[in-house]
């Protein structure tokens, strides 16, 4: 149960790098809706592409100073644990997301790869449990899911494959 809040948590932080960040513009905010998505999920031990879809669309905001902007990279830290990296990746000349984005367990553990072209999600997106087992994969076209995604249990049996087709 403490691995499927933990990639709940995951999700939700996933949201919490919006596209269009600067290090100037970051304000704390503690949101309610974080704590409730999180409780709603805790009935259900399987998440599905959709669930995991759903809760990525969170608006939320890093607190500021955890976050550096370097030649166009974007690395966001964990706060009040030192630099330890929670996001990394591109950006584009107009800070959106553009190639490869990581995002990493506060041990470091890399938990996901999501592919981007300016701001939108392009590519394979892979989703890793805290023990290094697939949790999900997929593939995005413009941002809309597309191809076949597969879902996984924490011992890596497969647990359901859905094909989301070509996006048109």
């Amino acid at each position: 149960m403490k691995q499927f809040l933990l990639f709940i948590t995951i999700c939700l932080s996933l949201a919490s790098c919006k596209e269009n960040v600067t290090a100037d513009d970051k304000e704390v905010e503690n949101t309610t809706e974080e704590k409730q998505s999180e409780s709603n999920n805790q009935t259900s031990d399987t998440t599905t592409v959709e669930t995991v879809e759903s809760n990525t669309q969170t608006d939320l905001k890093t607190p500021k100073g955890d976050i550096d902007v370097i030649d166009g990279m974007y690395y966001e830290y964990y706060p009040g644990i030192g630099k330890k990296v929670k996001f990394k990746g591109k950006q584009d000349e107009n800070g959106k997301r553009d190639g490869k984005w990581l995002y990493f367990s506060e041990d470091g553990t890399e938990l996901s790869v999501t592919n981007y072209t300016h701001g939108k999600r392009n590519g394979m997106s892979i989703v890793k449990y805290p023990n290094g087992n697939l949790h999900y994969t997929g593939e995005y076209k413009d941002d809309k899911t597309v191809g076949v995604w597969r879902t996984y249990s924490l011992e890596g049996v497969k647990l359901s494959e859905k094909d989301y087709g070509n996006g048109q």
